[in-house]
């Protein structure tokens, strides 16, 4: 072929293969488009909650609605507020068998007056148990969570003679009492704690709270946990707490008549976010009575909240998690609770309630310790009761 034909052919065909050559790359260019956008395209993966399905929290007191009632939200912004779409939940480990637990539980009966060489103690369950008659100590040994009470019609006269000291005073004696109950830890040294000024009825045989001091034969000093990440820890009544010291002071000293801490301690590694109802829901849910009220209100069945937040559950009794709770505050002493944590991810009544183990190997593991070394530890603890000779 000549230079002239080639010349000839390349301006006949050239045309076309350059218009070839420049479909093929806007071809190219397209499917990689495509392909690049299926590969990258969001895609809806099932969020896995990081304690699995969670129980229901046991709330510990709860008081009745009103049979009618009227509810309105009167807060600064004017209606129900979110404050986060999720928070963490974090998990309870269950206490194990403290061994060598009589010389504690001895400790702790000398400290509310029991008389330890005369007054033995009974084993029921998990519990010891002091009774003299007048006075009742009951000790959980695994945890040494107790509840002291005393009957107050066989020694009333403690009244007439009772006076009321400076509140600091009063704030250090409780404090004092904790610690000779072994029971003033890191949370309630950083926590609150509050004087209650209370009035005792010998012929009512109730206690009444009063404001100005003057009025008081009795105080109670409540103490509450500090702030996880920011958010209150509430009290099963928010008022009080479980935690608490009542004291009866006279010229020959103070005499604890009531006592009780019920503390469980928090593993803060073990756990992680869920997400939560929104406030409208929330409030929905307290329209509709699916709410926990714990404190009503006085003398009014028109219910004005004024506040509404997230805090933290602090449970009463022993409860695998610590849960976020929505909290409304109203006029006339109102409060309630309504669970935070969005349903999906909480097992219905049907439903069994095992602790769930965590679906991250991190926490699976820190679970899976925690059960085997509560078994083990509940085995040790048969044999090791059944040689105390108050089992």
């Amino acid at each position: 072929m000549t230079l002239s034909e080639f010349s000839y052919y390349f301006r006949k065909i050239g045309p076309f293969a350059l218009a070839g050559l420049i479909l093929f790359i806007i071809f190219y260019v397209l499917i990689s488009g495509i392909i690049t956008a299926i590969v990258n395209r969001p895609r809806d993966i099932p969020y896995e909650p990081p304690l699995g399905i969670l129980d229901p929290i046991p709330f510990s007191y709860t008081v009745d609605y009103p049979s009618s009632f009227t509810l309105t939200m009167e807060n600064i912004e004017g209606r129900p507020t979110t404050a986060t779409s999720a928070a963490n939940v974090y998990f309870i480990p269950q206490a194990r068998t403290r061994f060598g637990y009589q010389q504690t539980t001895t400790y702790m009966a000398r400290a509310v007056g029991f008389d330890t060489e005369t007054q033995q103690y009974t084993i029921n369950g998990l519990e010891a148990q002091y009774d003299d008659g007048i006075r009742k100590l009951k000790i959980d040994i695994t945890n040494f969570n107790f509840t002291f009470e005393t009957d107050l019609q066989q020694i009333d006269e403690i009244f007439s003679t009772a006076t009321i000291p400076q509140e600091n005073t009063i704030r250090e004696q409780a404090r004092a009492f904790m610690r000779q109950m072994n029971k003033y830890d890191e949370n309630f040294a950083q926590g609150k704690d509050n004087v209650i000024y209370l009035r005792y009825d010998i012929a009512t045989q109730d206690f009444i709270v009063v404001q100005n001091p003057q009025e008081a034969n009795v105080v109670e000093v409540d103490f509450f946990q500090p702030d996880v990440n920011g958010y209150p820890v509430m009290s099963p009544k928010y008022f009080n707490s479980q935690n608490y010291v009542t004291f009866v002071f006279r010229p020959d000293g103070n005499l604890v008549i009531k006592a009780q801490v019920t503390s469980f301690p928090k593993d803060y590694s073990t756990g992680g976010a869920y997400p939560l109802k929104t406030g409208d829901r929330a409030f929905e849910e307290l329209l509709n009575r699916k709410g926990i009220i714990v404190s009503p209100a006085k003398g009014s069945s028109h219910i004005v909240i004024r506040d509404m937040f997230v805090g933290y559950y602090d449970p009463e009794v022993y409860f695998p998690y610590l849960m976020p709770v929505y909290v409304f505050l109203g006029d006339n002493g109102f409060a309630a609770y309504v669970s935070a944590v969005d349903p999906t991810y909480i097992k219905t009544a049907t439903e069994s309630a095992p602790i769930t183990p965590t679906k991250g190997p991190r926490e699976a593991l820190i679970i899976m310790w925690h059960s085997l070394h509560f078994a083990q530890s509940t085995l040790q603890e048969l044999v090791y009761l059944q040689s105390d000779p108050h089992f």
